[in-house]
Order: C-alpha cells, then sequence, then structure tokens
C-alpha cells in the first residue's frame, strides 16, 4: 500500500492505521469537510505583500527608492520594478497573478518574463522588503492595465531591486 503523509484527521479509519498518515485511495482522508477531493494534498499559494511595518518608500522620476528601517539599507527599483512593487503594495499577490498582471500592463513582456519576476521577488525576500503568507482565501483580483496607473507602460525591462548600502553609513559620509 502507498501512504502519504499530511492528512489532518485526527484517526483515520482505515484499519490500524496511525494518525497522520492517509492512504492515496481512502476517500475519507482524501475529502476535506467541504468534499473537495485531495484538498489536503494542494500546495497553498503563497501571497506576498509589502512590509509596511519595516519599510518606507517613495517614487521619484518613476523609480522607487526603498528604505527598510531595521537595517537602514535602501534600494534602488527601476521603472519595472516599481510597477510591480506598487502592486504588491496594494494587495498580496501570488507569483502567478503578479505575473499576469505585468502581461496585462506592459505591452512588450517577454517570454521568459515568469523567471525575471521570480527572482525579483527572490531579490525583495533577500532584502526582507516584503513578507509572504500562505494563504487559500481568494487574493484580490488582478487590476487591469487601465485602471492601475494614468501613465503610458514603459517597455519591459527586467524588474531589479538594487542595494545601495546602508543609509546611516550615507549620512555619516557626507555624499
Amino acid at each position: 500500500m502507498e501512504w502519504l503523509s499530511n492528512c489532518t484527521r485526527k484517526s483515520c479509519p482505515i484499519d490500524s492505521q496511525p494518525s497522520g498518515r492517509l492512504h492515496i485511495g481512502h476517500a475519507y482522508c482524501n475529502r476535506d469537510l467541504r468534499g473537495d477531493p485531495l484538498a489536503e494534498m494542494r500546495p497553498i499559494p503563497t501571497h506576498y505583500r509589502v512590509d509596511d511595518a519595516n519599510v518606507a518608500w517613495r517614487v521619484a522620476d518613476d523609480e522607487a527608492v526603498v528604505l527598510h528601517a531595521d537595517s537602514s539599507a535602501y534600494f534602488g527599483l527601476n521603472q519595472t520594478a516599481t510597477l510591480l512593487w506598487e502592486q504588491l503594495a496594494e494587495h498580496p499577490l501570488t507569483r502567478d497573478q503578479l505575473t499576469t498582471w505585468a502581461r496585462s500592463y506592459f505591452p512588450d513582456v517577454p517570454v521568459g518574463a515568469e523567471s525575471e519576476i521570480d527572482a525579483f521577488i527572490d531579490q525583495l525576500q533577500a532584502g526582507d522588503l516584503i513578507v509572504s503568507e500562505e494563504s487559500t482565501a481568494t487574493a484580490a483580483p488582478v487590476t487591469s492595465a487601465g485602471e492601475t496607473s494614468r501613465r503610458a507602460a514603459p517597455p519591459w525591462e527586467a524588474p531589479v531591486a538594487e542595494r545601495f548600502g546602508e543609509l546611516e553609513k550615507l549620512i555619516l559620509s557626507g555624499e
């Protein structure tokens, strides 16, 4: 017999099967309380949002400057990254939702944009600029391009969050 862990039932009704195990073919354990087959085995989507508690940011000349309050690190975002960042500031989104939004907003998104957006999210996470939360709740609908911004979409460029250093050191250096 093939067994998987992830069963959330305190006791599995299969004879002598320990709690915390799940038989692939067992209907009771493969259904959640709403009757959704295999719901317990599906990955929970990860939503990302700007960490408002620890981050301050401003947009100047269509590019954002982001400051992390605890580390004093500051980051510059290019135009594409700034527009993606603004979406994450509005509401939590999954990677797929952010990619869908980019494809609806930018007229020239390349085929490999998913990996570029993944790399951008990884940069934001490395800088502790966003938080992730696993949620089965439906996220806010992806805003269409016409509702997002009054400015015209710039040409697509790979989104980048470039770390410039610590603001405290910059201030003390007098530059």
